[in-house]
């Protein structure tokens, strides 16, 4: 067992014990709800004591007794609300403690999983230590002649070398039979092929396996696609595009990830003439916002069929084809404005960039985080309402760019966290930087797919996840 592997159970041992005690009902020393039942019954049996004390003594006395109906009713009575109370109240301190330990177990999970990072990092760094020492060891052997008998031995004397790190180490999947479909690489535009929408819109896009991954040898589980409708003998005016994340721990997320996007954006190019027509008539922004709710409605929901699909084809269970999808139309409105519609379910960013005087950034889709922690809920687990809860419809004036990314690159350019020399710092000052460094170069490129694809390889401490990007800009 490897220290990750032996540090993450200890770890996850300390978790769950406290768990298993409140599965019992119970919460360290507290008590159950039983116990404060059997409480209201020892009240009761003490009431109903003196109450029989209090008859004895009438009968010794010679006073009359009282009537004996009437007794057991009140008896009866005070036994109800005895045990009513004691139940109500354990079922509140149960609750209670249930709270409670609720609320201190997602904070500890939050702390593993930032332990779980930990380790994974330092599992890179031994792992790439333990290659360096095998290689030293095996270049240290002194060869033998043919006899058995040891080689003369020449001293060297050679500088010591750094152990490879997870930059300089890549491998290809034991299994390569799905590189075909699922490359290490993708962009967007291919090489002759089209990217531009009226008044001066285009579209560029790359993903590329991460460094974890090329590490591992394994396959990148990121995806995307990008479909460009446009009206027959006219200049294409509007994109579909969805951007998929494959769930790490499933096999074939890959499979999943490339079956949402192509089924996301395999809507017919005539499933888009009523929204051309509302545009052109300038109808209403809330009957263009239903038109739109309703495209991405279809979309979703092919991309569904498509994955459940693909699962037959592979003879594997819907989940282990997992993955997170994003998907946003965008169709210009006039010289200067932008419509803008977009729905996700996962850990993605949709960017928007507009310049009035100055660049100004804002959100259109947000991570969608898990409150336990850095889990996501996957889009083949999720229902038509959450798909509705997460829709977006906009109309944009001076717009610029609009970036969608999957969160091995999201992740990378987080809001910063306040300090006291600074308690309100701008959320996204890391985001136009990475726009600024890697996005925007690729504008004027002669192949900006390409050329983007290669701008994604850099290098940040602790970023090892699959990298997509695709962007909408203005030239």
């Amino acid at each position: 067992m490897s220290r990750f592997q032996d540090d993450t159970q200890r770890t996850a041992q300390r978790s769950t014990n406290p768990a298993n005690a409140a599965q019992t009902g119970t919460s360290g020393p507290g008590l159950t709800v039983g116990d404060f039942v059997l409480i209201g019954i020892c009240f009761f049996l003490v009431v109903a004591i003196i109450w029989a004390a209090f008859m004895v003594i009438g009968e010794l006395t010679g006073k009359a007794a009282p009537n004996i109906n009437l007794s057991i009713f009140f008896i009866i009575l005070i036994y109800v609300l005895c045990v009513g109370a004691g139940w109500l109240w354990g079922r509140y301190q149960s609750q209670t403690m249930a709270h409670k330990e609720n609320s201190r177990l997602k904070e500890e999970n939050f702390g593993l999983k930032n332990e779980v990072d930990r380790l994974e990092s330092e599992r890179f760094s031994l792992q790439a230590q333990l290659r360096s020492t095998q290689s030293a060891s095996a270049a240290a052997t002194p060869a033998r002649t043919s006899q058995g008998s040891p080689a003369g031995l020449v001293p060297a004397i050679s500088s010591k070398q750094p152990p490879p790190n997870i930059y300089e180490s890549t491998r290809e999947p034991e299994d390569p039979s799905d590189l075909l479909e699922h490359p290490h690489e993708r962009v967007f535009p291919a090489r002759n092929e089209g990217n531009s929408l009226r008044f001066g819109w285009r579209i560029v896009g790359a993903s590329r396996r991460g460094f974890g991954h090329a590490y591992e040898g394994k396959y990148r589980e990121d995806d995307f696609n990008v479909r460009i409708y446009g009206a027959q003998g006219q200049q294409p005016d509007i994109a579909m595009i969805a951007i998929a994340d494959g769930v790490g721990s499933k096999s074939l997320s890959r499979r999943g990830a490339r079956a949402a996007v192509l089924g996301a954006t395999e809507l017919a190019d005539q499933r888009m003439n009523n929204l051309r027509n509302l545009v052109s008539h300038q109808a209403d922004q809330e009957n263009i916002a239903g038109e739109t709710f309703s495209i991405l409605m279809e979309a979703l929901q092919a991309a569904h069929y498509r994955v459940e699909e693909t699962a037959g084809r592979s003879r594997a269970s819907v989940d282990e084809l997992q993955s997170t999808l994003l998907v946003y139309l965008a169709m210009p409105w006039k010289d200067t404005r932008l419509l803008v519609a977009s729905t996700q379910i996962g850990d993605g960013a949709l960017f928007l960039l507009q310049h009035k005087q100055q660049d100004i950034w804002n959100w259109i889709q947000q991570p969608q985080i898990q409150s336990a922690g850095n889990e996501v809920h996957p889009f083949m687990r999720s229902t038509q309402e959450e798909w509705k809860r997460y829709f977006r419809c906009l109309v944009i004036g001076n717009v610029q760019c609009i970036m969608g990314m999957t969160d091995g690159t999201a992740d990378d350019i987080e809001p910063p966290r306040a300090t006291r020399e600074n308690p309100t710092p701008d959320q996204f000052v890391y985001v136009h930087d990475f726009y600024s460094r890697i996005v925007l170069p690729t504008f004027t490129a002669p192949q900006p797919g390409e050329e983007l694809v290669k701008l994604l390889a850099y290098q940040k401490k602790t970023s090892h996840d699959d990298r997509t990007v695709v962007c909408l800009y203005r030239q």
